[in-house]
């Protein structure tokens, strides 16, 4: 891109020179023709008038050297971000289906609650129901993408050494959105949360969009595809995710990511309830960009400060324009 910005100054800088000389050769010419001596001795005059002639010759040749280079720079320039923008989508596709191995290769042994109610057994998902002793704990491995919801709806969870049925959507709202960072089968998702961070920050970062005024919402349009293919278990995890991570929270914030999540299987914790809230969804937004990048998660006593996400995470940027907010930039 360099080279090409010092060619363009190079060509301008010559065709400046060329269009001075054609239009000195021609005053030049004038001058001189109303010269009494030129125009006494037809010789002179001819010679005069060859030269000149020879001379704007000259300078027209330049300049169509010149027009002539200058397209092809403006043709190798578009076929650089041709190139780019190529190199740019492989790597980003690539990058996709990597993530979809990655999700394809989570494998875990978990373990449900098998209810025994007059001779019927029965698998309980998404139910608060209690353990008793008739009740018998099994073991099942599960793979691939259905491991977010078994985690966060059904499995037998523990947090600090006590088990808990229903997934850790049962522990966070017992324990509070807090309780996140204690819940050890969180740490199946690690590698899954790092690289979607990492194809989130490619994307970011592209220098194939730096040259682009519109760049912020190109960007958007990949992130968009890559929103496209995360299911709702992995929307809901992620919003627990982000929470904790403030540099994968900026990023969620700044391009919509949450824009599909189902408010209404967000948890609906005992602060929630409190504030009459059915979801914690609707505690944990905030209008101001500021409010949401000021507060950073930590640990205050005996209990864990949760930040704000700026409605960006949900919204694209024409919905946040009808409530006179803006895109984090």
């Amino acid at each position: 891109m360099k080279s090409i910005k010092a060619s363009n100054f190079g060509i301008g800088l010559f065709s400046c020179i060329a269009v001075v000389g054609f239009i000195a050769t021609i005053v030049f010419f004038f001058i001189h023709l109303e010269s009494k001596e030129v125009l006494t001795h037809p010789f002179n005059t001819a010679y005069l008038f060859g030269g000149a002639i020879s001379g704007a010759f000259s300078c027209l040749s330049l300049l169509g050297i010149l027009w002539t280079l200058k397209k092809q720079t403006d043709a190798n320039e578009k076929q650089d971000k041709r190139l780019k923008k190529q190199q740019f989508e492989t790597t980003f596709f690539n990058m996709l289906d990597l993530l979809q191995k990655i999700i394809d290769g989570l494998s875990s042994t978990l373990y449900f609650i098998e209810k025994k109610d007059k001779g019927i057994v029965s698998f309980i998902f998404n139910q608060k129901s209690k353990l008793t002793k008739d009740d018998d704990i099994i073991p099942q491995r599960i793979v691939g993408r259905e491991t977010f919801s078994a985690i966060y709806n059904s499995c037998i969870c523990s947090i600090d050494g006590v088990y808990n049925e229903n997934g850790i959507k049962r522990i966070l709202e017992k324990h509070g959105i807090d309780a996140y960072m204690d819940i050890p089968e969180i740490l199946t998702f690690d590698h899954y949360f790092r690289y979607l961070y990492r194809i989130i920050k490619f994307v970011d970062e592209a220098k194939y969009l730096e040259s682009n005024q519109n760049s912020i919402h190109e960007r958007y349009k990949y992130i968009s595809i890559l929103r496209g293919t995360l299911s709702r278990d992995e929307l809901l995890l992620l919003f627990y995710n982000g929470l904790f991570f403030d540099k994968l929270k900026d990023l969620m914030e700044k391009y919509a990511l949450l824009k599909n999540i189902r408010e209404d299987l967000t948890i609906q914790s005992l602060d929630a309830k409190e504030a009459n809230l059915k979801a914690d969804y609707h505690l944990l937004l905030t209008n101001s960009i500021e409010e949401s990048d000021s507060h950073k998660p930590k640990r205050a006593k005996d209990e864990i400060i949760i930040p704000k996400y700026y409605k960006g995470a949900f919204f694209n940027e024409k919905e946040l324009q009808k409530e006179g907010l803006r895109i984090k930039q």
